[in-house]
């Protein structure tokens, strides 16, 4: 691997993705971050400057200059950054115009259609749902054999939630996770573009069929009604769809994040086992450590952006921000290599900064901690079914997500289970 310099004239992208990367990044980006504050990495056929440090990205990311709509420069984002067409992958363009590729008005007005559904006292409302549904599925695991967590509990989990919020019926469930996971993570240029140009029909099938059985209250029929006023256009209400169901799934990799941690430091599951008052503490200790995002997606500014340590990313260069570097910087945080759910305090950039700061955070932290909660009530004695080194990591630029998660559950807990509908929160071992 080509090191990187303090020269920024020395653009040439070194190559971070491999097996041993994909396993384990953390030594080789510990290496990188503390040789220098960005680097040119070559990402899906693209130079991409990649922020290590934690307080380079916060401060970059509250930057006004700073730009996400790659999709609108595409033609200057090629001529400019792309340095292996084999690896480039085309997304329809149409499909790229919700929120999160979006810039100053346009990211407000699309964000404000949308950000009532996720203001604290809506997700209170959501509570007792995501723990009746986290107790359902938990319920359904068999307590024999192999089981995968991440199929038979998580994804469902999460799936289940973000239809019911956004406002997919069963029969157009499944396909999501299946082509979500073929966009961000799929194993050539040709299975990516097709599950992105199969992703945009399937949404504009569901849209046809929405307005076909015309209901209320969720999240579809929010943005058709706003569509009819027009206060998003076409291309807008298709990606907006897409854009949440994806992001509705994302909580699937925090929780099979936070249960093969726990499983794999049994000193700290059984802390939490007895202490679930800590559970809190867990969840942002399980999003620091094993961020869902290693990366967040390309960004870019028509200024150069000068960091401390010599370098300078050069005008329009496209930007990437490695948060599984910067949660464990030692600049801010202390010994960040270690897992320890009593942190007091986890100022962790898992779900972002500045504008495009995540709108489901509250949501994905809600799933998670009732997830664990409801998994370990039944199954306290779950072990890993492989040892932590031979789990299988999907290869991708910015997530951090296992492929499946094996365990062997072990004996049930012999306590009752509490009603899925309350808004109590007692203990792991607690009967009803």
């Amino acid at each position: 691997m080509t090191q990187p310099t303090n020269d920024d004239s020395n653009r040439v992208p070194i190559k971070l993705m491999n097996g041993a990367f994909l396993r384990n990044p953390y030594p080789i980006l510990s290496s990188l971050r503390e040789q220098v504050p960005a680097f040119p990495m070559e990402g899906n056929g693209f130079r991409m400057w990649v922020v290590t440090r934690h307080a380079d990205i916060r401060l970059i990311l509250k930057d006004p200059a700073l730009k996400k709509d790659v999709v609108s420069t595409r033609r200057e984002r090629v001529i400019q950054s792309l340095v292996d067409p084999s690896r480039r992958a085309r997304l329809p363009a149409r499909s790229r115009r919700s929120l999160l590729d979006r810039d100053g008005k346009d990211h407000r007005r699309l964000r404000d259609l949308v950000s009532h559904a996720f203001r604290p006292q809506q997700i209170a409302v959501w509570e007792p749902r995501v723990r009746e549904l986290a107790e359902q599925l938990v319920q359904q695991l068999r307590s024999t054999g192999v089981i995968d967590l991440h199929s038979e509990f998580a994804t469902p989990l999460a799936l289940t939630l973000v239809a019911e919020i956004v406002g997919v019926p069963e029969s157009f469930r499944d396909q999501f996770p299946i082509l979500t996971t073929g966009i961000l993570t799929g194993g050539s240029v040709r299975e990516i573009e097709q599950a992105g140009e199969d992703m945009y029909a399937h949404a504009l099938s569901l849209l046809e069929y929405k307005r076909a059985h015309p209901g209320g209250g969720d999240l579809i029929a929010w943005l058709m009604q706003a569509h009819s006023e027009d206060k998003l256009d076409d291309d807008e209400l298709v990606s907006m769809v897409i854009v949440l169901m994806m992001g509705g799934l994302e909580p699937a990799t925090a929780i099979c994040n936070g249960i093969m941690l726990l499983l794999q430091h049994p000193e700290q599951c059984a802390r939490l086992v007895a202490n679930p008052q800590m559970l809190p503490a867990c969840v942002e200790e399980v999003l620091r450590f094993e961020s869902p995002f290693r990366m967040l997606p390309p960004r870019f500014a028509d200024k150069a952006i000068s960091l401390d340590g010599g370098v300078t990313i050069p005008p329009k260069e496209m930007i990437i921000f490695c948060v599984a570097s910067a949660n464990r910087d030692p600049r801010v945080i202390e010994d960040g290599d270690r897992f320890d759910i009593s942190r007091e305090a986890s100022p962790h950039l898992s779900f972002g900064s500045g504008p495009h700061h995540c709108l489901g955070a509250q949501l994905g932290r809600l799933q998670t901690g009732e997830a664990i909660a409801a998994f370990l009530r039944r199954f306290p004695k779950a072990q890993l079914a492989l040892a932590p080194e031979k789990v299988r990591w999907r290869a991708s630029t910015f997530l951090r997500r296992v492929e499946s998660l094996p365990l062997i559950l072990g004996p049930e807990a012999t306590f009752a289970h509490r009603p899925a509908c309350t808004n109590t929160r007692p203990g792991f071992g607690e009967t009803d």
